[in-house]
């Protein structure tokens, strides 16, 4: 909300003073005509009466008339060009128009002239927001909190600002201030969740939004992004309640959030229809996701091709504090999309559909579509569709140091014929099977027993399977260690080292919070991972990388007691994230480097399709 000044300065004639005190009084109460009567005498009384055109012009801009109000104030500062409040007025003004230039530079002579204009200050931040220029915006508010530090307003829009400009524990303390002096302050409760959410605290955050809800129980954005923590919380139903509720306050101004939020939801929840009906209603309002640079001019513009029907690859951070706008599209089989409109936001497109298994069937409809865009593409869906287990485990084999367990894909019918095991011939036990298409250790077990596959298909009778050899790679300390390595702009960063006494290692899944040695070996090897990997092993992984193909991707290796590279997994579906956790934020550093590593991918892609 912008803050407005009705500045009364010293009057020298006295029935001027009196018909504008009256002015002013009957202003402040909201009768604008009857103000506006008043200020009309007093300038009868003497033109050259700046007070009064500035008290005119508020009036006339509360009215919505605003070229009359510019007008008056215009007036007025022509009577008394030090008048901070008719500058400051004229700014608000000229802002509502959209002259954002004109706004700043009236609000910049409001301060030059009364360097202590609380309120100048904060509407100068608001006109540089606007104009993306994030750093003065911070600097403007900062400056308004100097002079009235209780201003609940400014606490939370300081907040909103260093938010996105990606410091979020800085945020969280601006927005608790603006609680601690406002304690109803439904908004700033919802500035709060929000940040909460990107700080992976969804519980808290629900609180958030339940608290704004009860100070104001008609919230729309508070129940929406109540319904959002919900869903990531995996409380469907109550996700599912929360956004319907959302969109039934929001009438017929449903949003985009709202709706595909709840799109998002129905998938999760397998209602497939009308989950693909709500991002059908929710592209009809807007076809594209959009986050803008963080740069005053983006340095180019990034279309992201996504799905809710399949895996993605997950770039939240690496997109995050971009200095390039970002479009996002959700496609949906069999409808057609407007391929300039989409080329118009892509300088570079990123594919981010990348489970060659559960999206099968969308990755030829997503081929078609870059093929048709005709951009720079991140990992392009006809490379992505020949990522698959088994694929890569043929394409991988023979590489000099490297160890890749045989891999074969098998559908539930063949596992039921008699002479399926034909297809395991070679193979040595134990063995692994998943189900296609699951990640994380979901769906995944290892049989010491050929017998044992039956059961496990039994539970699965509509899945694929791969079975693999299982490879020992123990350690002689009795643990397992599991390095992610990710291959980006032509380098192989480190990403993490999982180390867990049992065979199925995820990050998630190891007590490495509760042991410091294992956290100090992680540190080690994310600071030096030649240690760990020798020149040969790097060559080795370089050739692994250009084998998969793609521009960005994951490896998640160990090292067998020969020193070779086991190859568990290679593709495009690993998460990368930066950590919140005060134990872990040794990574964050090494992290960065994979951000970089990825935008400068990027830039490199745009500016050698634009010199060709």
């Amino acid at each position: 909300m912008q803050q407005v000044s009705i500045e009364i300065g010293n009057r020298i004639h006295p029935d001027n003073q009196n018909y504008c005190k009256l002015g002013d009084t009957l202003l402040r109460q909201g009768n604008f005509d009857a103000a506006i009567e008043n200020y009309r005498k007093a300038l009868a009384l003497g033109l050259n009466y700046a007070e009064a055109h500035c008290g005119m012009g508020y009036a006339l801009q509360s009215q919505g008339k605003l070229d009359a109000a510019i007008e008056c104030y215009r007036r007025a500062i022509s009577f008394k060009p030090s008048f901070a409040g008719a500058h400051s007025n004229l700014g608000l003004a000229l802002q509502t128009q959209g002259n954002l230039d004109a706004a700043v530079e009236s609000f910049r002579k409001a301060v030059a002239f009364n360097p202590d204009f609380s309120d100048a200050h904060f509407n100068l931040g608001i006109a540089f927001k606007q104009q993306g220029n994030l750093n003065e915006a911070e600097a403007s508010y900062r400056r308004a909190l100097q002079i009235r530090p209780s201003d609940a307003e400014a606490h939370n829009n300081l907040g909103n600002i260093i938010a996105e400009l990606g410091r979020l524990n800085e945020a969280e303390a601006s927005y608790r201030q603006a609680l601690k002096l406002k304690p109803n302050y439904a908004e700033a409760y919802v500035s709060l969740g929000n940040i909460l959410i990107e700080l992976q605290r969804p519980t808290e955050a629900e609180t958030c939004y339940r608290r704004s809800l009860d100070i104001k129980p008609d919230h729309i954005e508070a129940q929406a992004r109540l319904g959002y923590a919900l869903f990531i919380l995996g409380r469907l139903n109550e996700a599912e309640a929360s956004l319907r509720l959302a969109i039934y306050l929001e009438g017929e101004n449903n949003t985009f959030f709202t709706l595909f939020t709840l799109g998002n939801v129905l998938m999760a929840a397998d209602q497939i229809d009308e989950s693909h009906a709500m991002f059908r209603r929710a592209q009809h309002i807007q076809l594209l996701s959009y986050w803008p640079s963080k740069k005053k001019k983006a340095d180019f513009s990034v279309l992201l091709l996504d799905s809710s029907d399949v895996l993605s690859t997950p770039l939240g951070y690496l997109l995050g504090n971009a200095g390039y706008d970002i479009h996002s599209l959700a496609l949906l089989l069999e409808t057609e999309y407007d391929i300039d409109v989409l080329r118009s936001n892509a300088d570079v497109v990123i594919n981010l559909i990348s489970d060659a298994d559960n999206g099968k069937d969308i990755l030829p409809f997503v081929q078609d579509l870059v093929d048709r865009i005709g951009r720079p593409t991140v990992n392009h869906p006809r490379h992505i569709r020949s990522t698959d287990r088994a694929t890569i485990s043929g394409r991988l084999s023979g590489i000099s140091l490297c160890r890749i367990p045989k891999t074969v894909l098998l559908s539930a019918d063949m596992l039921a014929r008699t002479d399926w095991h034909k297809c395991i011939e070679g193979f040595t036990m134990p063995l692994l099977i998943r189900c296609a298409g699951t990640h994380g250790g979901n769906d995944f077990e290892k049989i010491d027993d050929i017998g044992a596959i039956d059961p496990f298909v039994s539970h699965h009778p509509d899945a694929n399977f791969y079975v693999s050899e299982f490879v020992d790679y123990c350690s002689d300390d009795g643990y397992f260690r599991k390095y992610r390595m990710v291959y980006v702009n032509d380098e192989i960063l480190p990403y993490h080292l999982a180390i867990h006494d049992h065979w199925l290692v995820h990050h998630f899944r190891t007590n490495m919070a509760g042991h410091e040695w294992m956290r100090n070996e992680e540190e080690a090897f994310l600071k030096e991972p030649h240690l760990v990997f020798s020149e040969e092993h790097y060559i080795a992984l370089r050739k692994v990388a250009l084998a998969i193909g793609l521009e960005y991707c994951g490896i998640d290796c160990s090292l067998d007691h020969d020193g070779n590279i086991v190859v568990f997994e290679a593709n495009a579906t690993m998460r990368i994230h930066d950590e919140k956790s005060s134990i872990f934020l040794y990574k964050n550093p090494h992290i960065a480097k994979i951000k970089v590593a990825f935008d400068s991918m990027l830039s490199r892609l745009v500016n050698r399709d634009t010199s060709s």
